[in-house]
């Protein structure tokens, strides 16, 4: 049993998998009085407005890579809200992927639908432009949909950031998968149907909702007998960190719920992705129409495809293409000191003879430069559509002289 979870969890490291179906949820108002870095539900999808009354510049519609594509929120929180501090909304999409890639992306449309009609209820988002961003399995699926769907994902969108596209076929991905997995798996075909087994699956899923529950009541509990408010801590000068703790690590227990679908995709004798990658070349090359796409690797990743990506998109759209310094992990970078995040920030001292942080977060940090200077070019295009303006004019020059 512990090789079949080992079995599993590379495959959801490797590839494009990631948690159940994200249905719909309740379309309701955006909340007027969300605290600043409070990610609010936003029908099916999640939202982070900028903080401190910052008007919104542009919404980005972002989506995650494979295996924390069910928690964008957390595993790119640090990009997401730098992003947000330079007056972006950011909405993220939760999605799940099977070997057909079509059926997530048709969540995702279902889902961001729903967000939209939230958007254009809102007073200050109603009228900002719309881009989008994908990391990963996320830049895949941004031009997947893009094709798909072009009249919702591409006819309003002023542009697409598509940060280390990723399209290899399983034996690319995942290592032995026909030798070892598929095999592996094949004779527990039966078992994985099982309603018994789903029954338990879903049990379990109960209890640990119930333990997290219950811990967060008990901290809640004892902040009230001591007299504490939402933001009091124990320990003095220092934000409180236990319940964002709690959070994050009930979203990354949530990220194994995605290993029975695998293993049952594998015992059914799913062997592919589809499209294959070389229809997806295929459906690229003849269907792919956003124009001024920015098409951004990292120098150091061995699984990025963003140079195959670059040579089937149509000439006439214009790509823009960027390599920085990083890895396919650089998007994911944690910033100890946010406060956001449930770690201990970094003495002040020592990050001052060290320089921790910033070696942490440069190569992130310019990303979000990147993606920003990108942004602000289509966006500003956007807004004079007749012609361009001196801003625009030297944001692109900032971006064909950091190619």
């Amino acid at each position: 049993m512990v090789s079949i979870l080992y079995i599993s969890l590379l495959i959801c490291t490797t590839s494009g998998f990631v948690a159940p179906p994200v249905g719909p949820r309740t379309i309701a108002p955006l909340s007027a009085t969300a605290a600043p870095g409070d990610w609010e539900d936003c029908a099916g999808c999640r939202i982070l407005r900028p903080p401190d009354g910052l008007p919104p510049r542009a919404v980005i519609h972002f989506l995650g890579g494979a295996f924390v594509s069910p928690e964008p929120t957390v595993a790119y929180r640090h990009v997401l809200e730098s992003l947000s501090h330079r007056g972006y909304a950011v909405v993220t999409t939760p999605f799940a992927v099977d070997f057909d890639y079509r059926k997530p992306a048709s969540e995702i449309r279902k889902n961001f639908a729903g967000a939209k009609r939230v958007i254009n209820g809102c007073e200050d988002l109603k009228d900002v432009p719309l881009v989008s961003m994908g990391h990963s399995l996320g830049a895949l699926m941004h031009v997947l949909l893009a094709c798909l769907y072009p009249d919702d994902f591409v006819k309003d969108v002023a542009g697409v950031a598509l940060v280390s596209y990723n399209n290899k076929p399983v034996e690319g991905a995942i290592p032995l998968f026909k030798e070892l997995f598929v095999p592996a798996m094949a004779p527990l075909s039966g078992v994985l149907q099982e309603q018994g087994y789903k029954d338990a699956l879903n049990t379990g899923q109960e209890i640990r909702r119930n333990i997290f529950g219950g811990m967060r009541g008990a901290a809640n509990s004892i902040k009230d007998a001591f007299n504490l408010g939402p933001d009091g801590s124990f320990i003095p000068g220092v934000d409180p960190i236990f319940l964002k703790a709690l959070d994050d690590v009930e979203a990354a227990a949530g990220l194994i719920d995605q290993i029975p679908d695998v293993l049952a995709s594998i015992s059914r004798g799913a062997s592919e992705f589809e499209p294959s990658p070389s229809e997806m070349r295929s459906l690229v090359t003849s269907s792919y129409s956003q124009r001024s796409p920015l098409v951004l690797s990292f120098a150091d990743d061995g699984i990025d495809e963003s140079d195959v990506l670059s040579s089937i998109l149509p000439p006439d759209l214009e790509a823009v293409r960027k390599t920085l310094p990083g890895t396919h992990v650089t998007p994911l970078a944690i910033d100890p000191d946010a406060k956001t995040t449930p770690l201990l920030p970094i003495p002040g001292r020592l990050d001052d003879a060290f320089s921790i942080r910033s070696a942490l977060l440069s190569d992130a940090n310019a990303l979000v430069n990147a993606v920003d200077v990108y942004f602000t070019s289509v966006i500003s295009a956007v807004k004079l559509p007749t012609g361009k303006d001196e801003a625009t004019k030297r944001s692109d020059a900032e971006i064909s002289s950091s190619v």
